[in-house]
């Protein structure tokens, strides 16, 4: 049975400053079974483990404390101090901190030091050690120079044929970069680079898709007319880009003056000075989220703001949380469809003016607000007649 090989990429640089000699101890100290590291040459010759070409120092180094590691000399290795006070490990170092505890793999990042690589080697010559590289060429002239050194090619293009690019040199591995997983995470947000880059999946799908609709149905009869047809569609959506820009700034400038929580707190506490009954408080939240809804798009911003102040001292009065949140969710409904802040006004002004172009956003709120309030009215009586009866909200949650 094949039993997954562990390896602690940096050392364990979940816990600790990555490639220190730190996070490497630690790695063997969690029984990982290999370490993977990063190399660069100095100025005198020695292996230096870091994984950039230019060293972040907190002490030592040139002008805003950085230094590029080729200009280095042992002397200026020794003195210089990464963030935390760790110094920087030489290659040596770690082989003689692993032994025989796990595999060292070895990624040289620099030119020119494959000699000194296998001159390494040959001085530990107990210690388990594979070197690789994006640079094919690196690992093969290391294995030229030290027969029998295992090597892997690193590769972050998917071939059509790996085979045919390994069958030549024939190296031990290949390790195959995955842009679509993030390997620093764990759970579900390893795939947060997958799920950015399904954006661009469902524009070429969408895209496939009218294309061959238009080719199907007779629209479209050469390249030229899905330029046009995509040159329209951009010119279609001109207004709403226009939009988007003056309210990311508005919105942006409005987070950053920190109004929104200021206002939240300040009346969610008139509305305990008022001391009203529990059906008339939950309406007063709805129409207190309804106002916030015109000047904070975003649901979880308002709420973030509101729940630590609402909620406790709704449960002081005796009222659920939950109950105090179905009261927030239908007050933030009411008015999200004629509040400009609305992530999707500027794109249902946009298809309006495509049919009226006369119309403006004055025109669409005027045109959304009997919605609104027929909505709010509706709500609000829901809730109080839901608040009057001490109807359950679900299991085991009343109001």
């Amino acid at each position: 049975m094949h039993i997954p090989h562990i390896i602690a990429h940096r050392g364990s640089s979940r816990e600790c400053l990555e490639n220190t000699m730190v996070a490497f101890a630690r790695a063997l100290e969690q029984q990982a079974d290999g370490i993977e590291l990063d190399v660069h040459g100095s100025a005198d010759g020695h292996l230096v483990v870091h994984h950039d070409a230019v060293l972040q120092l907190e002490h030592g180094g040139g002008a805003g404390g950085t230094a590029a590691i080729r200009e280095l000399r042992l002397p200026d290795l020794h003195a210089a101090r990464l963030h935390g006070g760790h110094r920087i490990p030489l290659l040596g170092e770690v082989f003689d901190l692993v032994g025989t505890q796990a595999t060292v793999y070895v990624e040289v990042k620099a030119p020119r030091i494959e000699s000194a690589v296998a001159a390494l080697l040959d001085r530990h010559p107990t210690v388990r050690a594979a070197v690789h590289s994006f640079d094919h060429r690196i690992p093969v002239a290391v294995r030229a120079l030290r027969p029998g050194t295992e090597i892997g090619f690193l590769s972050d293009s998917y071939q059509i044929e790996p085979a045919g690019m390994l069958r030549p040199v024939a190296p031990d591995a290949l390790w195959q970069y995955t842009p679509l997983i993030d390997e620093a995470k764990s759970g579900p947000a390893q795939l947060q680079p997958f799920y950015t880059a399904l954006i661009a999946g469902f524009m070429m799908l969408f895209l496939a898709s009218g294309i061959a609709f238009g080719v199907g149905s007779g629209v479209l009869r050469s390249t030229a007319q899905v330029v046009d047809q995509m040159a329209e569609g951009v010119r279609a959506m001109a207004p709403y880009i226009v939009f988007v820009f003056f309210a990311a700034h508005f919105v942006a400038m409005f987070n950053w003056s920190r109004l929104g929580p200021i206002a939240a707190i300040n009346g969610a506490e008139t509305l305990q000075a008022l001391a009203l009954p529990a059906p008339l408080l939950l309406v007063t939240v709805q129409g207190f989220s309804s106002v916030l809804d015109l000047f904070i798009g975003s649901a979880s911003a308002k709420w973030s703001a509101l729940a630590p102040v609402v909620v406790p001292m709704f449960m002081l009065l005796g009222i659920s949380p939950e109950m105090t949140t179905a009261a927030y969710r239908m007050g933030d409904s009411y008015t999200n469809i004629m509040t400009p802040l609305m992530s999707y006004f500027p794109l249902v002004l946009a298809f309006c003016r495509r049919w009226d172009p006369g119309v403006g956003v004055g025109s669409l709120l005027a045109m959304m607000m009997p919605y609104a309030l027929c909505f709010m009215g509706a709500g609000m009586a829901m809730t109080l007649g839901w608040a009057f009866f001490d109807l359950p909200l679900g299991p085991h949650a009343g109001v």
